[in-house]
């Protein structure tokens, strides 16, 4: 029996869409031609895309901008009006810590390529993202998705959320710097795998975590030469361990 390959909800592909078009950049032939479905069809709310058509689009989408650092940009942008699953999430949460337990819930709606899973102690919470395999880790996917969840979580709930330090996997780009600017907090880059190199490397059978969050990762050993090393990790910061569930939607 033939396996349908892992796909990515085309509202993740239309965002990266609208903001092309906003840059006026958008090129309609082009970009239907590396998602394989037209820009009226991405428009149904149903729609998937697969993710080696998503991840060539954010290639594309780097090469026609000139900016290595397209998937920031691209993520810290809010718009309302075009909100996907993760901006809804956030946006009916009044909670940190509730946000966080429905993103991970229904993250694999957003991307099956990658899987979500957590871990946590008293005083900290780490969600890691593993691609299935090691070339479905994009780099301005994953940058992305770390601006996306923490501009997400400025907007909707606290403007003053910042993370203590991150931990990211592939290798540190001309554009670096940006990473503390978005996080408010020290971040390495091209980390080594921590723990056992396992594909998951933690267990959700605990209760979900409470402060905020982090991504991941190609697992150590896993990648091919060439390629991206392991997971990228953000630690909340620091105080209580009950901070996400204080944490309420600024008025």
């Amino acid at each position: 029996m033939a396996v349908n390959p892992p796909a990515v909800a085309a509202s993740s592909t239309l965002a990266l869409i609208h903001y092309l078009d906003n840059l006026g950049l958008l090129e309609p032939a082009r970009v239907e031609e590396i998602t394989g479905a037209s820009l009226e069809q991405l428009q149904d709310p149903d729609r998937r895309v697969a993710a080696d058509r998503h991840y060539r689009l954010w290639e594309y989408a780097e090469q026609v901008t000139g900016d290595p650092a397209v998937g920031l940009h691209a993520g810290a942008v809010v718009d309302p009006e075009r909100m996907g699953l993760v901006g809804h999430v956030f946006f009916n949460c009044d909670t940190l810590g509730e946000a966080v337990t429905q993103y991970v819930r229904l993250h694999r709606l957003v991307n099956e390529s990658v899987l979500l899973s957590f871990e946590h102690s008293e005083d900290q919470a780490i969600l890691t993202w593993q691609p299935d395999i090691p070339g479905h880790y994009c780099r301005q996917d994953m940058d992305r998705t770390l601006a996306a969840a923490l501009s997400r979580t400025r907007h909707f709930i606290h403007p003053q959320i910042t993370v203590d330090w991150a931990e990211i996997a592939h290798p540190e780009p001309a554009y670096g710097n940006e990473y503390e600017a978005l996080l408010g907090g020290p971040c390495a880059l091209a980390v080594a795998a921590p723990g056992s190199p396992s594909p998951v490397a933690t267990s959700n059978t605990r209760s979900p975590p409470q402060p905020l969050c982090l991504f991941g990762g190609p697992t150590a050993g896993q990648q091919p030469a060439g390629t991206n090393p392991d997971p990228a990790f953000v630690q909340p910061q620091g105080p209580p361990p009950d901070l996400a569930a204080n944490v309420h939607r600024a008025d």
